[in-house]
């Protein structure tokens, strides 16, 4: 067995011609993968080699895990000098700088009783290859070989009971020290840390050795730098084995569960039996503090005259807290840490704080009923989401919620696993039940502030639980997201109702562009239902050239979007009309512009005209008030559209008429009101009187109309005449619109004549001002017996005594006695 630590993958080789793959809680990981019965095997980074004897050659096997998560089996013959020394074959791997490419590997074999001899073999990318090494060792044939944890070094025992040490290329072989270690009684050889070299015995007292008999082990420990420096463990159980870690080994047996690890450095100088170093005497200082003993101050204050005394036992303290596994011991260590700190401002927290959570976790970890036992760099190396995941996979996602919150870790990986492991509980075909178990899902998930149910949703789409993930895309507060992911899983309706409520112009517009290139035309009836969407398309289907097929059933359907696209084109038309009368334009080209215009308008007329004929029902009646057709005429609502258009229509008639007859441009842009302003300009009272009544222009409209021609060509005595000043005819305008008319046009003397019809006589006092009529103003004044405006009317005179006396004058002017005063009526 080995242990793929790459991967949390359990790794069995059987007799039975297959190895096998499971996962960190037991279940199968991966395809088993037959293979001839290995007689050594060897662990490396994320796999093992094996070596095989087959009935025509000798072999090495490499079983690792690729880049495709999948387990591939690579070969490298061996040569056949070797495959008669099988047995006395061993193997060691080393971790390589590229994990992924290539792996090497050492082997052993003894081809005489004396020496043995190393070979270098190399799994490359493209190819492998085998190296004999001029690397005779003596002492028979190697027992067994193990490499450090760091691969620099490898520890190999012999049979004569030499134990050896060598650097990582072999290049320097150095003999440790010599044991009693025989064929019968060596076990195990493994590396304790990265210094420490750990090899199992078993002993046998008071006689032979009998292979039968159930002995005790031994276990012996040499440090590789100080090879005189070693220790014995006796009376270890029988079936005791050796599990290498990177800061020590377990000893494992059916019974006991042992940890073996050097004292770090920290736990030496704290615990050290008359240390003198900065550690133990913070422990010291606290013990007599808590007793009460004064000789605590003076200890405390000799750490404190120290140059970075209390800072280094503070730390100290704080990293033998980390070897502990009792909880009262790492209590007490980080209580005098914490002692420490209160006397030192120096001390950085970051490290008690995150020294704190890990002992937390551990002692969480070990105390649950899972029982996962780490120590503190097994912990650092192990990293966060290897742990989270070891702990999801074994189901444990309770534990693992509350170590992600120690730690100070993302809980989302957490909460999506229990979410999809809640579902899987539930039967595909059951979907109510589906529905039910995803509203839990999310009830519990808000609890604890979860916001990502559109990644959750994804995840339960890709295992069938379409259900589902309808249900969890509805908690998602993020529309995009929700957009987005309803769109993967199959939704476009509800996809477009989230994006239409969110209002924003770039979901809806990612939906419709979906909608339109998985469904056809079929999606038009869904994109018109909505005002956005409608809108959207329109301006879709009007600038995308691929999308003519799509335009033309559009149009078949709805009649209405066609005229839409010919009232655009007509605009566009008259844009480049005017355009082109900003120019100098050449004779003839302005008949092409206004052709345009026409068809655009009577391809317009002719779609609305369908619209009416597609939707027959009738519809109440409506009065159309507008500037063109003028009021009180009841149309159909569906009629209004076609009776404007076609108004317009012959209005570029006119237009095109009044153009060719008078070569006048301002026809071909103008409105109704200026087109018979400027036949009135041009004398055609009677072509003015046409349009009016073609067109429903009321007669106050048409008066203006008049009275700005009139303006314009200077015509003073025609403005007197439709006002009746000078005849008997009758006006719709008031007096104010005549007075601002003449007076825009430098006419006060003929304005002032018309201040009388207006009605209110603050408004009369003004134009009177403006027309510098004082004497009239005067004069009005006192036919409304009114001193009060005299007052502010003698104000604005400012001292000018032409201007007073003719507001003294208009004031004596005797009032009239007869007949009715008409102003003071209004």
């Amino acid at each position: 067995m080995t242990w793929n630590k790459a991967a949390d993958h359990l790794i069995v080789v059987l007799n039975t011609g297959f190895v096998h793959f499971y996962n960190y809680c037991g279940a199968a990981a991966a395809p088993s993968l037959p293979m001839e019965i290995p007689i050594a095997c060897t662990s490396c980074d994320n796999g093992f080699v094996a070596l095989v004897d087959t009935a025509t050659e000798a072999k090495l096997v490499l079983v690792h895990l690729g880049r495709q998560k999948e387990y591939t089996m690579r070969e490298l013959s061996l040569p056949q000098s070797i495959r008669q020394f099988m047995t006395t074959i061993a193997l060691v791997a080393l971790e390589s700088v590229d994990k992924e490419e290539t792996k090497e590997v050492f082997l052993s074999y003894t081809p005489w009783s004396s020496n043995s001899f190393i070979c270098r073999c190399l799994f490359g990318a493209s190819n492998s290859s085998f190296l004999e090494l001029a690397v005779p060792v003596e002492g028979g044939r190697v027992l067994g070989m193990c490499r450090s944890p760091t691969s620099r070094a490898v520890a190999f025992m012999m049979l004569d009971g030499s134990l050896y040490s060598t650097s990582s290329g072999f290049s320097e072989v150095s003999l440790l020290r010599r044991t009693d270690v025989t064929l019968e009684s060596f076990l195990q050889m493994t590396w304790c840390g990265g210094h420490c070299v750990a090899y199992l015995q078993r002993m046998q007292y008071g006689g032979a050795l009998d292979e039968g008999e159930d002995c005790p082990c031994s276990l012996f420990l040499m440090n590789v730098d100080e090879p005189d420096n070693n220790d014995c463990i006796s009376d270890l159980p029988f079936d005791a084995c050796l599990l290498p870690e990177k800061d020590g080994a377990w000893v494992l047996s059916r019974e006991k569960l042992f940890f073996l690890q050097v004292a770090p450095l920290a736990v030496q100088r704290v615990f050290s039996v008359a240390s003198r170093a900065a550690g133990a005497m913070l422990v010291a200082t606290y013990d007599e503090f808590m007793t009460g003993d004064a000789s605590a101050v003076r200890m405390l204050r000799n750490l404190e005259r120290a140059s970075g005394a209390l800072v280094e036992a503070v730390a100290e303290c704080v990293a033998a807290a980390g070897f502990e596994f009792d909880a009262a011991q790492q209590k007490r260590l980080l209580r005098i840490a914490a002692f420490g700190r209160t006397f030192c401002s120096l001390c950085d927290s970051s490290a008690f704080v995150a020294m704190s959570k890990r002992l937390r976790v551990r002692n969480h970890l070990r105390l649950e009923p899972l029982g996962m036992i780490v120590t503190d760099q097994q912990l650092t190396d192990l990293g966060e989401a290897r742990l989270l995941q070891r702990l999801t996979v074994c189901n444990e996602h309770q534990v693992a919620f509350c170590v992600a919150e120690a730690i100070g870790s993302d809980v989302k990986l957490v909460m999506l696993d229990w979410a999809m492991c809640r579902l899987a509980r539930v039967s595909v075909h059951n979907k109510e039940e589906e529905r039910e178990v995803a509203k839990q899902i999310v009830k519990k998930l808000k609890a604890c502030s979860f916001t990502s149910f559109a990644e959750l949703a994804q995840q339960a789409k890709v295992a069938g639980r379409g259900t589902a993930a309808v249900v969890l895309l509805d908690a998602e507060v993020n529309p995009s997201q929700q957009v987005t992911m309803l769109l993967s899983i199959g939704e476009p309706d509800m996809a477009l109702k989230r994006a239409i409520h969110a209002a924003d112009a770039d979901l809806v517009f990612t939906v419709m562009v979906h909608m339109i290139r998985n469904r056809g035309s079929t999606a038009l009836a869904s994109l018109t239902a909505h005002k956005t969407t409608c809108d959207l398309l329109l301006q879709y289907v009007g600038v995308c050239e691929g999308s003519q097929q799509l335009m033309a059933e559009c149009f078949n359907k709805h009649p209405r979007v066609q005229a839409y696209f010919h009232l655009c084109s007509y605009f566009r038309e008259e844009a480049r009309l005017g355009h082109a009368l900003s120019q100098s334009m050449e004779s003839g080209s302005w008949e092409m512009l206004q052709e345009c215009k026409g068809v655009d308008i009577q391809a317009a007329i002719v779609s609305t005209k369908r619209a009416v004929e597609h939707s027959p029902r009738s519809q109440p009646t409506t009065t159309a008030f507008s500037p063109i057709v003028g009021s009180g005429i009841p149309f159909p609502l569906s009629m209004i559209e076609e009776r404007f258009l076609q108004l317009q229509n012959n209005l570029l008639e006119e237009q095109t008429q009044l153009m060719n007859e008078y070569k006048d441009y301002r026809f071909l842009q103008a409105s109704a009101a200026d087109t018979i302003r400027y036949a009135f300009e041009h004398g055609r009272t009677s072509v003015a009187q046409r349009l009016k009544t073609a067109f429903c222009v009321p007669e106050k409209m048409f008066q203006r109309c008049m009275l700005s021609a009139y303006l314009c060509t200077g015509q003073w005595e025609l403005i007197d005449d439709m006002s009746g000043i000078s005849s008997s005819k009758k006006t719709l305008l008031d007096g104010e619109a005549f007075v601002t008319a003449l007076l825009s046009y430098k006419r006060p003397q003929q304005a002032k004549q018309y201040i009388s019809r207006i009605p209110k006589i603050e408004t009369r006092m003004e134009y009177y001002v403006l027309c510098s009529d004082w004497f009239g103003a005067a004069a009005d004044c006192k036919r409304n017996n009114d001193p009060d405006l005299l007052t502010q009317l003698k104000d604005r005179a400012k001292g000018n005594p032409d201007v007073l006396r003719q507001i003294e004058e208009g004031w004596c002017t005797l009032t009239q006695t007869t007949g009715i005063s008409f102003p003071k009526f209004f």
